[in-house]
């Protein structure tokens, strides 16, 4: 009888490493279409929009970063993580993704209230009259409402590594949007119409997302609606000394993350958008437009930093979350991955320094001359994309940061920027936000590294 050879060690490890090159060229290759479609429409909105009317659609466009930042509150993180954990049972994958849509509708409400005073302020404070600053702002209310679901039906195939049909659902609706801010910029070059145009398709992407989910999830299965407040900051513990969650339903498990999550989450939404703020608050409304409006065209240079953190998020954290609590494993993985970070960021700086005068023309006549500015905004924004990316491996672990802890730090960090550097000026903002990247990235490496330390060998 013949008998079969098994596959050495390093048939196994070529085989997987040829496996992971396959998956990241085409993911990667797919990705960049994606983002260049997202840019294409951000350098139209650049491009047609008038300064006015660009600075109100890059500051309602930021407030509505913080508003999904706000309903999300780290239920999202919840989903991921007991999301996976139950990823072979579809009714106990529905319960859990159906427990964090219903939990986002009572964190929509909040989110509102609290981003619609925030951005009227800023749009009045910078020129706009009051029912225009209310229209703008009743604008973003569709795209912030269909982000919400969106974002948590992605996770289903990022969970279960459903990759090529999730980038050609985000294909498709890059497409659409493309078409619909092409018409309008056109046609029609107003803030509020660009905001809309830019938030519809989100429709149709989400009824192709739970399409998609449809295959893993059983969204018939009810919500879990008890909660016990008494519960939210209990910690059960089984015989070997590890957390438990046995006793409990998915709605408190979610809202134990979010209670460590939401402090830091409500904070950073906020100080993330430290430049306009201080821009607005510090400027007369001419200048803080005209700042606003260069600020806006470098950060779509900047997408292409999306490409990174949309496969790192596809491909790699759902992996690094789902791997065992063992020391050697998870610190071997993170430095591969900090390293590959770091090499992608170097290497898109110097294309930037060395392109710069070619990628300011794509922007129009108004960004040119300001090549430093270039080169600070895409440096913050590569150090601001590897501490986010090192913040999102601890925090789909269900490891926090206390916020008693991060508030505090980052408040006197804030300040000292604020001293440091001329807040008054784009410059002087983009220097201290790489400053401020920088601190970030120190203390979120420190602490993942601490975490990991502290597990078994």
């Amino acid at each position: 009888m013949e008998i079969k050879q098994l596959p050495s060690i390093g048939e196994k490890r070529l085989k997987k490493a040829f496996e992971w090159v396959k998956l990241i060229s085409v993911s990667g290759i797919v990705q960049i279409l994606v983002t260049g479609l997202g840019f294409v429409s951000g350098l139209l909105v650049v491009r047609y929009l008038d300064k006015d009317q660009l600075a109100l659609y890059s500051m309602a466009n930021n407030i509505l970063g913080t508003m999904v930042i706000l309903a999300d509150g780290g239920i999202s993180n919840g989903v991921m993580a007991f999301g996976a954990q139950v990823q072979d049972n579809m009714r106990k994958f529905g319960k859990v993704l159906n427990t964090g849509m219903d939990l986002r509708k009572m964190f929509a409400i909040i989110s509102i209230i609290i981003a619609a005073p925030m951005l009227i302020f800023l749009l009045m404070n910078n020129g706009s009259t009051f029912w225009v600053a209310f229209v703008i702002f009743i604008a973003i209310i569709p795209t912030f409402l269909a982000s919400l679901s969106g974002n948590l039906l992605e996770i289903v195939a990022k969970i279960k590594q459903d990759i090529f049909p999730l980038q050609k659902i985000r294909m498709e609706y890059n497409i659409f949007r493309l078409i619909l801010i092409f018409i309008v910029v056109f046609l029609f070059p107003y803030a509020y119409l660009a905001l809309l145009a830019g938030g519809i398709p989100q429709f149709y992407n989400n009824w192709r997302l739970r399409k998609l989910a449809q295959k893993y999830v059983d969204f018939s299965v009810e919500p879990d609606k008890v909660f016990k407040f008494k519960n939210l900051f209990k910690k059960n513990t089984s015989q070997d000394g590890n957390e438990s969650n046995n006793d409990e339903n998915y709605r408190e498990k979610i809202l134990k993350v979010v209670s460590r999550i939401m402090p830091g989450a409500a904070y950073f939404s906020i100080s993330g958008q430290i430049n306009l703020y201080l821009i607005s608050i510090f400027s007369n409304s001419g200048e803080a437009n005209q700042s606003i409006s260069e600020i806006a065209g470098l950060d779509k240079l900047g997408m292409v930093m999306t490409i990174v953190s949309q496969l790192f998020v596809t491909l790699i954290m759902p992996r690094f979350a789902q791997l065992p609590d063992v020391k050697a494993v998870l610190i071997n993985r993170f430095i591969q991955i900090f390293i590959l970070l770091t090499g992608i960021s170097l290497i898109v700086i110097g294309s930037f320094y060395l392109f710069d005068t070619f990628l300011l023309n794509l922007l129009g006549d108004k960004y040119k001359g300001i090549e430093l500015a270039l080169l600070l905004s895409v440096t913050g924004t590569s150090i601001g994309m590897i501490a986010g990316n090192v913040y999102s491996l601890f925090v789909n672990r269900g490891w926090n940061i206390p916020p008693y802890f991060s508030i505090p730090l980052n408040i006197a960090i804030i300040t000292v920027a604020i001293i440091l550097f001329p807040i008054g000026t784009v410059i002087g903002v983009l220097k201290m936000n790489i400053f401020i990247n920088s601190i970030h990235l120190i203390v979120n490496t420190s602490y993942l590294v601490y975490k990991i330390n502290s597990k078994r060998r």
